[in-house]
């Protein structure tokens, strides 16, 4: 009967001390039957496509720990991406995503006001995570995946910056409309929101 009450203590013990690495969420990694994939233990749920995940342990709490703002990486079939928790929802275009987790796991860690980066096909473009929206133009974006974090950093809840073809332009998160455009640099676009 001790025997029992230890296992079980145990078990509640480890269910209950997710790796908490921000106040939105709580997650732990699980065994799907396949591999290690994040699970919700508060909705009770995997956090990704059902069956995918790490196979390694360790990988999954690195993206465990990178988690904020209730979102974590894991593994789509293809590439690592970003999810949103509570709805378990794929942030960009179902299926692309990042070849390596640390760079997932750095656009989940920066997300900042409703924003995260994420790979459009061509480009790292900022995504409006309230609607999983693209910020400006479908396909629009930055090269390098730091320009889109620091886009994102310099944010405010309803203002964002995005490469527009031609120049920088600010858009309204909300409705993704144009607010000011023909910004010749990121920092010209950023100092516009942030005057």
């Amino acid at each position: 009967m001790k025997q029992k009450m230890f296992v079980g203590i145990l078990f509640l013990v480890c269910m209950s001390f997710p790796a908490l690495a921000d106040h939105w969420t709580s997650l732990s990694c699980q065994w799907n039957g396949n591999n290690y994939q994040p699970y919700d233990t508060v909705q009770r749920h995997f956090v990704g496509k059902l069956g995918y995940g790490f196979s390694q342990l360790g990988k999954c709490n690195e993206a465990i720990f990178a988690s904020y703002e209730g979102f974590v990486c894991n593994w789509n079939g293809n590439n690592y991406q970003p999810y949103e928790v509570w709805r378990n929802l794929a942030m960009g275009k179902e299926g692309y995503g990042f070849s390596a987790l640390e760079n997932c796991n750095k656009t989940v860690h920066y997300s900042h006001n409703g924003l995260l980066c994420q790979w459009n096909g061509s480009n790292y473009q900022p995504y409006f995570t309230p609607q999983n929206r693209p910020v400006g133009k479908e396909g629009y974006g930055f090269i390098a995946l730091d320009r889109c974090v620091q886009s994102v950093q310099y944010s405010r809840f309803d203002l964002a910056c995005n490469w527009a073809g031609a120049s920088y332009t600010a858009y309204d998160t909300y409705t993704n409309a144009v607010i000011a455009e023909r910004f010749l640099t990121l920092e010209a676009c950023s100092r516009y929101i942030h005057p």
